[in-house]
C-alpha cells in the first residue's frame, strides 16, 4: 500500500532471482515473469539433514479417540499408507496432529505436510525441502526419487483428497516412507490400510459437552445429552456448536444449559444471530475465502480489527472457523448459512487489490505467497464468475513470479490457468501471451517439450501479430469478448493442443464444495432445472463455486459491502488497471536473445504452422441440451474430458464426442456440503447428433435418501 492509501503492483529494488529446476536454470523477474535457460554447470548437491523433524502446531489432545489412535498407530507403525477418511467436522486433523506430535516417527524422523498444497509433486518437494539442506533447487522427478531413496520418515498430510493415481505418484516419489494421510474419502483402493473415522460414542461425547460447557454434567443432564448425541451422530463439530450456543443464550442459574435436540437444525442461524459487527466481519472475510487459509496477519490488515486474533479463536470456538497450520479458514456449513441469512460478502476488489499488492511486493517470502496459493485461486475464480477477470489476470501476474521462485510448480501451474482464462475471457492477447509463456517454461522444466513449443510459438504469435503467417483478414475480432474456454479462439494448429492444456490446468484441482457437513435432515434431492424457470442469480460472493449463472447479470462487487472495513479504500478503475498491467513487456522479451534454443523451436513451428478457420459451433456431445423440464451444459473440459455443473459440484466425465460417463459424490443440494450417496453419470449421443441420452445412476444411497432425479432422460440440442 503507498502513502495515499492506494495500492499498486510496482515493484521495487531487486526483483531478479535464479532458481534450479531438474536440468534447467531459472531466471525469475518479477516484472516480466520468468526467463528459462538450459542449466550446464553441475547441479547442486542438497545436505541432508541431520535432524528431520517437521511437526503440527501444538493442539489439544483428541477426546475419545484412544482406540482409534491405538489403531492407527499399529499401522503407522508397520508402515505403508495408512488413509484416515470421515466427514468434515468428524476429528480428522485433530487426531493427525495428535499422532504426529506424540507418536515415535521413522529411523529418520517425522514430517508433517499441511493443507498448503494439493497435488503429489508439491507435496513430494515440500517433503524433500523437510529432509535437505536445500534454496532454490527443485530436483527432477528421477533424481529427487534418487535422494528420497532410504530415508524413512513418517509423513504426515492432513487434508489429503488426492486420487489414487496421485497417491501412488506421491508413493513412489518418497519410496521408503511411512504415510498417514487424512481426507475426506478413501481412495487407496486396495494400496493401503483405510480408517474410517465415525462419531463420538456417548460417554465421549458427553466428556467433550463438558469440557465445552466448561462444566460437569449434572444428572439432570443425561437425557438432554442422550438425546443430542443421537441426533449429531457423534459428530464432535455439531457438539462443539452446540455448547457454543448454550454459552452465548443459555446461560442459566448454574452454567450453560444444554440445549434441546430441536435446537440442532438452526445451530448455525442462531450462532451467527450472536456475533456482534467485529466478529461478523471476520467471519464475513472468511467466508468470501472459503477452504483457503488466510494468516492472521491478513486478517488484521484487511478487516481493520486490532483483536482479529481473538476474534478467530472465538469463532474457532464456535465451531465457526478452523485454525490450520497458517491461519485460519471458514468451517464447515458457515458459507450457506450466511447465504440463507443474506449477509453481505467482503469487497471482492478490495480482496484482490490487496493480495495482488502483496504478491509483488519483492519483500513478500515467496513461500508464504506459495501457502496463500488457495486465497488466489478462490479470489480469481470469484473475479471471473462475478465478471471481473481483469482482477484475475493482476493477480495472476502478481503470484506467478513468486511460485516459481517457490519451486511449487503444480501451484503455480493452476495459477497460470487461472490467469489464462480470464486473460481470454478479457480479450487481452498481452495477457494471455504472458501466461502461456510462463507455462511454456514451466513446462520445459517439467519435462514437456513438446506442449512447452507449442505454448511458446502461440505466445509469440499473440505478443507479435506480425509473426502470425495466416492472413489478417481472417483474424478473429479481438475487440469483441473472445469465447469462454475450451471453444476454439486461436488460428493455429497447435489451438486446440494448447487450449486443452490450459484449461486443463484451469481444472486441475476440483474446487471443493464446503466440507461434507452432516446437517440434518436431508431434503429431497434433485437436479438442475431450466434456467428459464430460475429466480435470479444469488451472489456469488460467498462463493457457490459457479454452481449460479452470472453471465447475465454479475453482482457488484465494487460497491462497499456492510462488512468492508471503514479503512479499506476505494480503488479507481485506472488503478485495477494499472495493477493488471504490472508486468507488460512480454512482446519485449521476445527480442531479448535469452532464449535462442527455444525461439529456434519456436519460429520452426510458426514456419510449418498452417492457420486455418476453426468451427467454434458445439459439436459431439459438447453444447446445451434441454427437455423434460432439464437443462444440462456439457463442455468440453480437455482431451477425452468432458464437465457438467449441478447445483453443487462439477462433474467430470470421460469418454469421446459420443459417449461419456463418469462417478461423482452426490451431496445434498440445500446446503451442497453433506454427502449423501455415490451416482454415475453417462451421456451418449444420437446418430444425428441432435439428441443426448443422459442417464443418472444410484450407485449408493445413504439411508433414507432417495435420488429423485436418477433415471433416463432424452434431451434436444437447443446450442
Amino acid at each position: 500500500m503507498n502513502e495515499t492509501g492506494n495500492f499498486g503492483a510496482h515493484v521495487h529494488g531487486n526483483a531478479y532471482s535464479s532458481v534450479v529446476a531438474g536440468h534447467h536454470n531459472l531466471v525469475i523477474d518479477a516484472r516480466y515473469g520468468a526467463v528459462n535457460v538450459e542449466f550446464e554447470k553441475e547441479r547442486p548437491q542438497p545436505v541432508r539433514r541431520a535432524l528431520i523433524s517437521v511437526l503440527p502446531r501444538p493442539s489439544r489432545a483428541p477426546v475419545g479417540r484412544d482406540t482409534e489412535a491405538a489403531a492407527l498407530a499399529a499401522d503407522i507403525a508397520a508402515g505403508g499408507l495408512i488413509q484416515l477418511c470421515g466427514p468434515g467436522g468428524i476429528g480428522k486433523s485433530t487426531l493427525l496432529r495428535h499422532l504426529a506430535r506424540t507418536l515415535q516417527g521413522g529411523p529418520d524422523g517425522t514430517v508433517f505436510v499441511s493443507r498448503a498444497h494439493h497435488q503429489a509433486g508439491d507435496l513430494a518437494q515440500e517433503i524433500f525441502e523437510a529432509c535437505y539442506e536445500t534454496w532454490g533447487y527443485a530436483p527432477s522427478a528421477a533424481d529427487l526419487r534418487g535422494f528420497m531413496t532410504g530415508i524413512r520418515v513418517t509423513v504426515y498430510v492432513d487434508d489429503a483428497d488426492l486420487a489414487a493415481d496421485q497417491l501412488r505418484q506421491l508413493a513412489d516419489l518418497i519410496p521408503d516412507a511411512t504415510f498417514v494421510l487424512a481426507g475426506r474419502e478413501a481412495s487407496l483402493l486396495g494400496d493401503g490400510v483405510v480408517h474410517d473415522l465415525r462419531g463420538l460414542d456417548q460417554d465421549s461425547a458427553a466428556l467433550l459437552m463438558s469440557e465445552a460447557l466448561g462444566r460437569p454434567l449434572r444428572d439432570t443432564d443425561q437425557a438432554a445429552m442422550t438425546a443430542l448425541w443421537q441426533v449429531s451422530r457423534g459428530n464432535p463439530l455439531l457438539l462443539v456448536r452446540a455448547a457454543g450456543l448454550a454459552r452465548s443464550v443459555r446461560p442459566g442459574p448454574n452454567g450453560a444449559e444444554i440445549p434441546p435436540p430441536g435446537d440442532m437444525p438452526h445451530l448455525l442461524p442462531s450462532l451467527l444471530a450472536q456475533l456482534d459487527s467485529p466478529t461478523m466481519t471476520v467471519l464475513s472475510l472468511l467466508s468470501t475465502l472459503r477452504d483457503a487459509e488466510l494468516a492472521p496477519s491478513h486478517v488484521r490488515d484487511l478487516t481493520g480489527e486490532p483483536d482479529s486474533d481473538g476474534i478467530c479463536a472465538r469463532l474457532t470456538d464456535l465451531g465457526l472457523a478452523v485454525r490450520g497450520e497458517d491461519g485460519y479458514h471458514c468451517a464447515p456449513g458457515v458459507v450457506t448459512a450466511l447465504r440463507n441469512r443474506d449477509a453481505s460478502g467482503f469487497p471482492l476488489e478490495w480482496l484482490c487489490q490487496y493480495f495482488t499488492s502483496w504478491a509483488s511486493d519483492p519483500a513478500t517470502d515467496p513461500a508464504r505467497v506459495a501457502r496463500h496459493s488457495r486465497v488466489f485461486e478462490r479470489l480469481a475464480s470469484l473475479a471471473s464468475e462475478t465478471g471481473r477477470p481483469d482482477l484475475a489476470v493482476a493477480l495472476g501476474r502478481a503470484a506467478s513470479p513468486a511460485l516459481a521462485r517457490s519451486l511449487r510448480f503444480d501451484t503455480w501451474g493452476r495459477i497460470l490457468g487461472h490467469g489464462w482464462t480470464a486473460a481470454r475471457h478479457q480479450g487481452d492477447r498481452q495477457a494471455e501471451a504472458y501466461f502461456l509463456r510462463e507455462e511454456s517454461f514451466r513446462s520445459r522444466v517439467t519435462g514437456r517439450r513438446v506442449i512447452a513449443a507449442a505454448l511458446a510459438a502461440h505466445a509469440v504469435m499473440l505478443m507479435n501479430p506480425a509473426a502470425d503467417p495466416g492472413d489478417a483478414a481472417v483474424r478473429p475480432d479481438l475487440s469483441e469478448t473472445p469465447p469462454g474456454p475450451g471453444t476454439a479462439s486461436e488460428l493455429s494448429e497447435d489451438s486446440a493442443q494448447v487450449t486443452d492444456h490450459m484449461t486443463g490446468l484451469d481444472h486441475d484441482i476440483s474446487d471443493p464444495v464446503t466440507h461434507d457437513y452432516p446437517d440434518l435432515p436431508h431434503p429431497e434431492l434433485h437436479f438442475d432445472p431450466d434456467p428459464a424457470s430460475q429466480d435470479p442469480a444469488q451472489d456469488t460472493r460467498y462463493g457457490d463455486d459457479g454452481a449460479t449463472d452470472t453471465s447475465t447479470s454479475p453482482p457488484d462487487t465494487t460497491s462497499a459491502a456492510s462488512y468492508a472495513p471503514a479503512a479499506a479504500p476505494t480503488a479507481a478503475a485506472g488503478q485495477t488497471a494499472g495493477m493488471a498491467s504490472a508486468a507488460t513487456a512480454a512482446a519485449a522479451a521476445t527480442g531479448t536473445g535469452l532464449l535462442p534454443l527455444l525461439l529456434l523451436i519456436v519460429i520452426a513451428v510458426i514456419v510449418t504452422t498452417v492457420v486455418k478457420q476453426q468451427d467454434d459451433s458445439p459439436s459431439g456431445i459438447a453444447g446445451t441440451w434441454k427437455g423434460q423440464g432439464v437443462s444440462v451444459t456439457v463442455r468440453k473440459a480437455g482431451s477425452g474430458s468432458y464437465a457438467i455443473r449441478n447445483q453443487c459440484i462439477e462433474i467430470r466425465l470421460t469418454g469421446n464426442d459420443s459417449q461419456a460417463s463418469g462417478t461423482e459424490t452426490l451431496y445434498d443440494p440445500s446446503d451442497c456440503s453433506s454427502p449423501v450417496g455415490k451416482v454415475r453419470y453417462s451421456i451418449t449421443l444420437s446418430a444425428d447428433g441432435s439428441a443426448i441420452e443422459f442417464e443418472r445412476t444410484p450407485l449408493q444411497l445413504n439411508p433414507g435418501i432417495e435420488c429423485l432425479s436418477c433415471g433416463t432422460l432424452h434431451l434436444s440440442r437447443t446450442s
